[in-house]
């Protein structure tokens, strides 16, 4: 399947339909960013946590990201930091 980004939304679609955004975590790469260098993300790797890899967020990942985040913050403000 050839998927194909649209630059001035971050949109990613299959051509007939929307499927996700580009991620913002990992700048569509797909590899965890540990910092940016002129401009360009760079860093040790890894697979980006909040897409699984694929370099864009599905709604399922959206959801699954969202609930993660609600987590840590309610832990923060808890003060149950581990």
């Amino acid at each position: 399947m050839t998927l194909y980004l649209r630059k001035t939304t971050g949109e990613v679609h299959d051509g007939t339909k929307r499927i996700g955004h580009r991620c913002d975590r990992c700048a569509g790469t797909g590899q965890f960013v540990t910092m940016v260098l002129n401009g360009k993300p760079t860093g040790p790797g890894g697979i980006c946590f909040r897409c699984e890899g694929k370099g864009y967020q599905t709604p399922e990942d959206e959801k699954r990201n969202e609930a993660y985040d609600e987590l840590s913050a309610a832990r923060a403000c808890a003060g149950d930091l581990r």
